[in-house]
């Protein structure tokens, strides 16, 4: 891969003093703005471009990168659903790109593996989804997006299985180191990200599903899971019904193979449907009777799942439980403090407000460990980023 090598109007001698040289700062106006700029409205670009202009100059004025060049950069993500509510996603973008002296020239090399990045909006993948015939799209609604269907709530439920990780992404207190990302066998200095989420004063990103909220979504589920299921087979039955057809006038003479071929077929694609509608029931009774039954106080306490939930694909407590009657099998709530609490948007931040309006942010550095001049970049946006100019860039309605 070609990689473009760009001239500093100064010479060098030798490698070691390189770090030594103050950090060199290019706004974004060597590139436009990237990524998905189209989704978005002519009204909804203007804030966006607005809110990371003045992100810029936030970074600008607290500017270090020493033996590097920043380049900043806008950009654009689809955005997403914060419970029912869209917002777009985008952000600010410093990559650091390595000073080198080449024949005496000092000149800038490719991008280092350090950036300093401010996103507004930033996802957060909701994770009790499971993968039902690869058919997500049919557990949405319509939303107020176009071209957007929206999650069922199930699937826009968030689960934390790391309790420090979750307070200081919903209070905003704090940082958080991400796991090391080597990019082969050989590579002795992995990438790490840290990052910091800036929220409104007093208040917090999350809250609780009820235990009433949570019953209601799987019983939503489990009809759409039903007759996903139940279809499928029918779909099945149907075609071997007219294959088998082809075979009936031989099917104790030559064709007496194909014939019990798809007679098989036929007997295993019934049992299948009979067992896709026995387990809905078998699910859906568990459920509707807790509905039924419990007070009205203990239906408003959080929800909390047993931690097995979360380490298998179909989200059960155990494989058993999947085996006997699929996904999302419920059993009872887990009251021992070890259980995993369910969360969903706070509604009162995520409420009707413009798409592009910036919720809440995420600042992250990503660097490289065990490479001085990359780690100094981490530990100086550490101590001395400016936090409080970008809280107060926060939409308030």
């Amino acid at each position: 891969m070609f990689i473009a090598k760009t001239v500093v109007a100064q010479r060098c001698t030798n490698e070691d003093d390189l770090a030594k040289i103050t950090g060199k700062f290019v706004d974004h106006n060597w590139t436009p703005a990237a990524g998905y700029i189209s989704d978005y409205s002519t009204a909804e670009k203007t804030m966006a471009l607005k809110t990371q202009a003045n992100l810029e100059a936030i970074c600008k004025k607290n500017f270090f990168g020493d033996g590097f060049v920043g380049k900043g950069s806008f950009g654009f993500k689809q955005g997403d659903y914060f419970n029912t509510l869209f917002l777009g996603t985008y952000n600010y973008d410093i990559g650091f790109y390595q000073l080198e002296c080449i024949n005496g020239q000092l000149k800038t090399a490719h991008e280092f593996g350090t950036n300093l990045t401010v996103t507004a909006n930033p996802v957060i993948h909701p994770n009790l989804e499971v993968p039902i015939n690869n058919q997500q799209e049919k557990f949405t609604v319509k939303g107020t997006r176009k071209d957007r269907p929206l999650p069922i709530p199930l699937f826009r439920y968030i689960v934390f299985t790391d309790k420090s990780e979750f307070e200081k992404t919903n209070t905003g207190t704090g940082y958080i180191d991400g796991s090391k990302q080597y990019h082969d066998a050989y590579d002795k200095n992995p990438d790490i990200t840290r990052s910091w989420y800036i929220t409104q004063q007093g208040t917090t990103l999350f809250t609780a599903v009820t235990r009433k909220e949570y019953l209601q979504s799987l019983l939503q589920f489990y009809e759409i899971e039903k007759d996903l299921l139940v279809q499928r087979q029918e779909q099945l039955l149907k075609i071997d019904r007219e294959t088998i057809k082809l075979y009936e006038k031989n099917k104790d003479g030559k064709d007496k193979k194909d014939y019990q071929y798809f007679s098989d077929n036929i007997a295993a694609y019934e049992k299948d449907k009979a067992k896709a509608i026995s387990s809905y029931t078998t699910k859906k009774n568990t459920v509707t009777n807790l509905l039924l039954s419990k007070p009205e106080s203990w239906l408003q306490e959080a929800a909390v799942l047993n931690p097995e939930v979360m380490k298998n694909n179909y989200r059960c407590d155990d494989n058993a439980a999947y085996t006997k009657t699929g996904a999302h099998t419920f059993n009872d709530f887990y009251d021992n403090q070890k259980g995993l609490m369910i969360y969903k948007w706070n509604p009162e931040i995520f409420k009707q407000q413009p798409a592009c309006s910036p919720v809440f942010f995420k600042v992250s550095v990503r660097y490289k460990e065990g490479i001085d001049i990359s780690e100094a970049i981490k530990e100086y946006y550490t101590k001395n980023f400016d936090f409080a100019a970008v809280k107060k860039l926060l939409y308030k309605k």
